[in-house]
């Protein structure tokens, strides 16, 4: 593992043999970097979330709102169980709205594209001559 270690990682390596060398066996030490130890440099980070006006979580917000507005799924499927363990998966920094967001928010700013969208299901409803 050590030689892996050095050969893959030769920075990180080489902090952690200067740590060693000066004496550093604790890893709680606070006076030893976060990357200066194998334990620490080989636990999983968790990515930062994005901020809500970032590029890649507005797109993802919209293609949210179009799939819950295009599938006529429930506004509480952004809270289900299934929905909050898949996006993890698929993008780990997205910030997974509320329910209340996509109802209110989400959806009133695509609600013109929504509308055309789904003309056919709506005005088949509104126009019966019966």
């Amino acid at each position: 593992m050590s030689l892996f270690f050095q050969c893959k990682h030769p920075v990180h390596y080489q902090e952690y043999r200067n740590c060693k060398q000066l004496g550093h066996s604790d890893t709680n030490n606070p006076t030893v970097s976060a990357s200066s130890s194998a334990s620490t440099f080989f636990q999983p980070s968790t990515p930062a979330k994005y901020k809500s006006s970032d590029s890649r979580q507005q797109r993802i917000s919209h293609a949210l709102t179009d799939l819950v507005a295009g599938n006529l799924l429930p506004f509480s499927f952004v809270a289900s169980e299934e929905f909050e363990s898949f996006m993890p998966i698929v993008e780990p920094r997205y910030v997974i709205p509320t329910r209340k967001t996509v109802s209110t928010t989400m959806i009133s700013t695509r609600k013109q594209s929504i509308e055309e969208k789904h003309c056919d299901i709506v005005t088949p409803l509104t126009t019966s001559t019966e």
